[in-house]
């Protein structure tokens, strides 16, 4: 995080309900939709500038991830959060386990 966005400040540990964290079969980490489960990461503020350097290291101008806001728990608290998220859904374990 220092590097890719040195103007960030940490908010706090968050919850995304409803989602799962996977592999996605282009081997990139991603959520996707499951109403049992739910995701723990870590909340970033960042700068405008931080946000195009991540952009560009993340690739969304070439279709590898996309931009969504989502509702994050924070201590309690609903915040609505910049998440990137692999527009490619299929989860890369769970393919192999079917073969």
């Amino acid at each position: 995080m220092i590097k890719r966005c040195p103007d960030h400040r940490y908010i706090g540990n968050g919850i995304l309900q409803g989602y799962r964290w996977i592999i996605s079969e282009r081997g990139y980490a991603n959520i996707i939709k499951s109403e049992s489960d739910e995701v723990h990461g870590v909340v970033y503020e960042i700068s405008d500038t931080d946000e195009q350097r991540l952009d560009r290291y993340e690739g969304v101008g070439k279709g590898r991830y996309e931009k969504e806001m989502m509702a994050v728990e924070i201590d309690g608290k609903t915040c609505i959060c910049l998440v990137y998220v692999d527009p490619v859904m299929e989860d890369a374990v769970s393919r192999w386990h079917m073969k």
